[in-house]
Protein backbone atom coordinates (compact mmCIF):
# COMPACT_ATOMS: atom_id res chain seq x y z
CA UNK A 1 0.00 0.00 0.00
CA UNK A 2 1.04 3.64 -0.35
CA UNK A 3 1.24 4.00 3.43
CA UNK A 4 3.42 0.92 3.80
CA UNK A 5 5.70 2.07 0.99
CA UNK A 6 6.17 5.41 2.73
CA UNK A 7 6.80 3.81 6.14
CA UNK A 8 9.37 1.36 4.85
CA UNK A 9 11.30 3.34 2.29
CA UNK A 10 10.63 7.08 2.42
CA UNK A 11 11.14 8.07 6.04
CA UNK A 12 14.04 10.42 6.68
CA UNK A 13 15.82 7.88 8.86
CA UNK A 14 16.03 5.59 5.81
CA UNK A 15 16.80 8.31 3.28
CA UNK A 16 19.67 9.64 5.41
CA UNK A 17 21.14 6.36 6.62
CA UNK A 18 24.80 5.47 6.26
CA UNK A 19 23.81 1.79 6.00
CA UNK A 20 20.52 -0.04 5.47
CA UNK A 21 20.58 -3.78 6.12
CA UNK A 22 17.92 -6.09 4.69
CA UNK A 23 17.14 -9.78 5.10
CA UNK A 24 17.42 -10.77 1.42
CA UNK A 25 18.69 -9.67 -2.00
CA UNK A 26 15.06 -9.44 -3.14
CA UNK A 27 14.27 -6.95 -0.39
CA UNK A 28 17.42 -5.00 -1.29
CA UNK A 29 16.03 -4.45 -4.78
CA UNK A 30 13.02 -2.70 -3.28
CA UNK A 31 15.24 -0.37 -1.26
CA UNK A 32 17.34 0.43 -4.33
CA UNK A 33 14.34 2.25 -5.80
CA UNK A 34 14.81 4.86 -3.08
CA UNK A 35 18.33 4.50 -1.59
CA UNK A 36 21.85 4.37 -3.05
CA UNK A 37 23.22 0.86 -3.74
CA UNK A 38 26.33 1.84 -1.73
CA UNK A 39 24.10 2.12 1.34
CA UNK A 40 21.89 -0.96 1.09
CA UNK A 41 23.36 -4.33 2.07
CA UNK A 42 21.62 -7.72 2.10
CA UNK A 43 23.30 -9.58 4.95
CA UNK A 44 20.29 -10.97 6.78
CA UNK A 45 18.29 -9.69 9.76
CA UNK A 46 19.37 -10.29 13.38
CA UNK A 47 15.81 -11.17 14.40
CA UNK A 48 16.20 -14.42 12.48
CA UNK A 49 19.33 -15.26 14.48
CA UNK A 50 17.24 -15.69 17.62
CA UNK A 51 14.79 -17.92 15.78
CA UNK A 52 17.67 -19.95 14.36
CA UNK A 53 18.79 -20.55 17.93
CA UNK A 54 15.24 -20.86 19.22
CA UNK A 55 16.24 -23.41 21.86
CA UNK A 56 18.01 -20.55 23.67
CA UNK A 57 14.94 -18.29 23.64
CA UNK A 58 12.81 -17.95 26.77
CA UNK A 59 9.46 -19.69 26.39
CA UNK A 60 6.07 -18.78 27.82
CA UNK A 61 5.96 -21.06 30.86
CA UNK A 62 2.31 -20.27 31.60
CA UNK A 63 1.37 -21.37 28.11
CA UNK A 64 3.34 -24.60 28.47
CA UNK A 65 1.78 -25.36 31.85
CA UNK A 66 -1.76 -24.67 30.72
CA UNK A 67 -1.20 -26.52 27.46
CA UNK A 68 -0.28 -29.63 29.48
CA UNK A 69 1.40 -31.42 26.59
CA UNK A 70 -1.21 -30.57 23.96
CA UNK A 71 -0.30 -29.18 20.54
CA UNK A 72 -0.29 -25.37 20.63
CA UNK A 73 -2.16 -23.36 17.98
CA UNK A 74 -1.07 -19.73 17.72
CA UNK A 75 -3.81 -17.37 16.50
CA UNK A 76 -2.04 -14.03 15.79
CA UNK A 77 -4.42 -11.28 14.72
CA UNK A 78 -4.49 -7.61 13.77
CA UNK A 79 -7.68 -5.56 13.44
CA UNK A 80 -9.84 -4.31 10.60
CA UNK A 81 -10.62 -0.61 10.61
CA UNK A 82 -14.32 0.11 10.37
CA UNK A 83 -15.75 2.36 7.72
CA UNK A 84 -14.62 2.21 4.11
CA UNK A 85 -11.28 1.56 2.50
CA UNK A 86 -9.58 -1.71 1.73
CA UNK A 87 -10.11 -4.59 4.16
CA UNK A 88 -6.91 -6.62 4.44
CA UNK A 89 -7.69 -8.61 7.59
CA UNK A 90 -10.76 -10.67 8.43
CA UNK A 91 -13.48 -8.96 10.42
CA UNK A 92 -13.24 -9.79 14.12
CA UNK A 93 -16.53 -11.67 13.79
CA UNK A 94 -14.70 -14.30 11.71
CA UNK A 95 -12.26 -14.94 14.55
CA UNK A 96 -15.06 -14.92 17.14
CA UNK A 97 -16.86 -17.60 15.16
CA UNK A 98 -13.65 -19.64 15.20
CA UNK A 99 -13.03 -19.17 18.93
CA UNK A 100 -16.52 -20.50 19.67
CA UNK A 101 -15.39 -23.81 18.14
CA UNK A 102 -12.35 -24.28 20.38
CA UNK A 103 -14.32 -26.66 22.57
CA UNK A 104 -14.31 -29.20 19.74
CA UNK A 105 -10.56 -29.55 20.05
CA UNK A 106 -9.75 -30.61 23.59
CA UNK A 107 -6.54 -32.15 22.23
CA UNK A 108 -5.29 -28.68 21.24
CA UNK A 109 -4.46 -25.53 23.20
CA UNK A 110 -4.97 -22.11 21.62
CA UNK A 111 -2.67 -19.14 22.22
CA UNK A 112 -4.68 -16.13 21.05
CA UNK A 113 -2.33 -13.18 20.52
CA UNK A 114 -3.82 -9.90 19.28
CA UNK A 115 -1.64 -7.00 18.20
CA UNK A 116 -0.22 -5.33 21.34
CA UNK A 117 -2.41 -2.26 20.66
CA UNK A 118 -5.50 -4.27 19.77
CA UNK A 119 -7.55 -3.45 22.86
CA UNK A 120 -5.98 -0.02 23.35
CA UNK A 121 -7.05 1.07 19.85
CA UNK A 122 -10.38 -0.75 19.74
CA UNK A 123 -12.53 2.30 20.51
CA UNK A 124 -10.46 4.54 18.24
CA UNK A 125 -11.06 2.26 15.28
CA UNK A 126 -14.71 1.55 16.03
CA UNK A 127 -14.73 -1.99 17.42
CA UNK A 128 -14.51 -1.40 21.18
CA UNK A 129 -17.64 -3.32 22.20
CA UNK A 130 -16.79 -6.19 19.85
CA UNK A 131 -13.23 -6.33 21.20
CA UNK A 132 -14.51 -6.70 24.76
CA UNK A 133 -16.83 -9.52 23.69
CA UNK A 134 -13.86 -11.15 22.00
CA UNK A 135 -11.78 -10.89 25.16
CA UNK A 136 -14.50 -12.46 27.31
CA UNK A 137 -15.09 -15.21 24.75
CA UNK A 138 -11.42 -16.24 24.64
CA UNK A 139 -11.15 -16.14 28.44
CA UNK A 140 -14.21 -18.40 28.73
CA UNK A 141 -12.53 -21.18 26.74
CA UNK A 142 -10.75 -23.71 28.99
CA UNK A 143 -8.29 -24.65 26.24
CA UNK A 144 -7.33 -21.08 25.30
CA UNK A 145 -5.13 -18.33 26.67
CA UNK A 146 -5.09 -14.64 25.75
CA UNK A 147 -1.49 -13.55 25.18
CA UNK A 148 -1.05 -9.77 25.41
CA UNK A 149 2.73 -9.39 25.70
CA UNK A 150 4.51 -7.37 23.05
CA UNK A 151 7.31 -9.94 22.61
CA UNK A 152 5.67 -12.69 20.58
CA UNK A 153 8.72 -14.95 20.39
CA UNK A 154 8.20 -16.92 23.66
CA UNK A 155 4.82 -17.98 22.26
CA UNK A 156 5.89 -18.31 18.63
CA UNK A 157 8.69 -20.78 19.35
CA UNK A 158 6.43 -23.24 21.20
CA UNK A 159 3.63 -23.15 18.61
CA UNK A 160 2.95 -26.28 16.60
CA UNK A 161 0.52 -24.66 14.15
CA UNK A 162 0.24 -20.96 13.27
CA UNK A 163 -2.67 -18.90 11.97
CA UNK A 164 -1.75 -15.28 11.29
CA UNK A 165 -2.92 -12.32 9.28
CA UNK A 166 -0.91 -9.17 8.39
CA UNK A 167 1.07 -9.20 11.59
CA UNK A 168 4.66 -9.02 12.71
CA UNK A 169 5.06 -12.80 12.56
CA UNK A 170 3.84 -13.37 9.02
CA UNK A 171 7.33 -13.75 7.54
CA UNK A 172 9.16 -15.13 10.56
CA UNK A 173 6.65 -17.95 10.94
CA UNK A 174 8.01 -19.54 7.78
CA UNK A 175 11.40 -20.43 9.27
CA UNK A 176 9.90 -22.51 12.11
CA UNK A 177 9.03 -25.48 9.89
CA UNK A 178 5.44 -25.79 11.13
CA UNK A 179 2.18 -25.46 9.16
CA UNK A 180 1.17 -21.81 8.71
CA UNK A 181 -2.14 -20.34 7.51
CA UNK A 182 -2.22 -16.73 6.32
CA UNK A 183 -5.61 -15.07 6.74
CA UNK A 184 -6.82 -12.19 4.59
CA UNK A 185 -9.88 -9.98 4.52
CA UNK A 186 -12.07 -9.49 1.48
CA UNK A 187 -9.20 -7.66 -0.22
CA UNK A 188 -5.71 -9.00 -0.87
CA UNK A 189 -3.02 -6.66 0.42
CA UNK A 190 -0.29 -6.01 -2.16
CA UNK A 191 2.96 -7.56 -0.96
CA UNK A 192 6.43 -6.84 -2.29
CA UNK A 193 8.36 -9.40 -4.31
CA UNK A 194 10.61 -10.22 -1.34
CA UNK A 195 7.69 -11.34 0.82
CA UNK A 196 4.88 -12.57 -1.41
CA UNK A 197 6.51 -15.91 -2.42
CA UNK A 198 6.91 -16.77 1.27
CA UNK A 199 3.29 -15.95 2.05
CA UNK A 200 2.06 -17.85 -1.01
CA UNK A 201 3.81 -20.96 0.29
CA UNK A 202 1.48 -20.90 3.32
CA UNK A 203 -2.10 -22.14 3.45
CA UNK A 204 -4.39 -19.23 2.59
CA UNK A 205 -7.73 -18.51 4.24
CA UNK A 206 -10.49 -15.93 4.61
CA UNK A 207 -13.20 -17.65 6.63
CA UNK A 208 -13.80 -19.61 9.80
CA UNK A 209 -14.34 -22.68 7.65
CA UNK A 210 -10.86 -22.25 6.16
CA UNK A 211 -9.33 -22.22 9.65
CA UNK A 212 -11.31 -25.31 10.62
CA UNK A 213 -10.06 -27.17 7.54
CA UNK A 214 -6.52 -26.13 8.39
CA UNK A 215 -6.86 -27.48 11.94
CA UNK A 216 -8.33 -30.77 10.74
CA UNK A 217 -5.46 -31.17 8.29
CA UNK A 218 -2.91 -30.49 11.04
CA UNK A 219 -4.57 -32.89 13.48
CA UNK A 220 -4.31 -35.62 10.87
CA UNK A 221 -0.58 -34.98 10.60
CA UNK A 222 -0.69 -33.63 7.04
CA UNK A 223 1.31 -30.70 5.71
CA UNK A 224 1.25 -30.95 1.89
CA UNK A 225 2.80 -27.48 1.38
CA UNK A 226 5.82 -28.18 3.57
CA UNK A 227 8.25 -28.74 0.69
CA UNK A 228 7.02 -25.59 -1.07
CA UNK A 229 7.31 -23.59 2.14
CA UNK A 230 10.83 -24.83 2.86
CA UNK A 231 11.92 -23.96 -0.69
CA UNK A 232 10.46 -20.45 -0.42
CA UNK A 233 12.23 -19.87 2.89
CA UNK A 234 15.56 -21.07 1.48
CA UNK A 235 15.25 -18.76 -1.52
CA UNK A 236 13.76 -15.65 0.04
CA UNK A 237 15.30 -15.81 3.55
CA UNK A 238 18.74 -16.96 2.39
CA UNK A 239 20.69 -15.86 5.47
CA UNK A 240 18.94 -18.03 8.03
CA UNK A 241 22.15 -19.31 9.60
CA UNK A 242 22.36 -17.55 12.97
CA UNK A 243 25.15 -15.23 11.80
CA UNK A 244 23.30 -12.17 10.47
CA UNK A 245 24.30 -10.00 13.41
CA UNK A 246 27.95 -10.98 13.05
CA UNK A 247 27.96 -10.11 9.34
CA UNK A 248 26.34 -6.74 9.96
CA UNK A 249 28.76 -5.87 12.77
CA UNK A 250 31.76 -6.81 10.63
CA UNK A 251 30.43 -4.81 7.68
CA UNK A 252 30.08 -1.72 9.88
CA UNK A 253 33.59 -2.18 11.21
CA UNK A 254 34.95 -2.55 7.68
CA UNK A 255 32.95 0.45 6.52
CA UNK A 256 34.35 2.69 9.24
CA UNK A 257 37.90 1.51 8.51
CA UNK A 258 37.46 2.24 4.80
CA UNK A 259 36.30 5.76 5.58
CA UNK A 260 39.76 6.48 6.97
Amino acid sequence: TIQSESDHFKRQVVQNSWRVYTFSPSMRLDYLKYVSPLVVKALGHPKFDRLYSKDTLPVDRTLIERGAGRKVVLLKIHWTKKGGGKVYTPDLSVYMEFVKLFGRYDDLFFAVMPHPNFFHNSNKFGFGAQAEKFRLLVESMPNAMLCLQSDYRPVLVVSDYIITDRSSVMVEAGVLDVPVMYMTGKDWEPLNDAVQPIIMSYYLGKTCEDMVRFLEMCREGHDPKRTERQAAVREYIPYFDGKCGERIAQDMIDGVKNMG
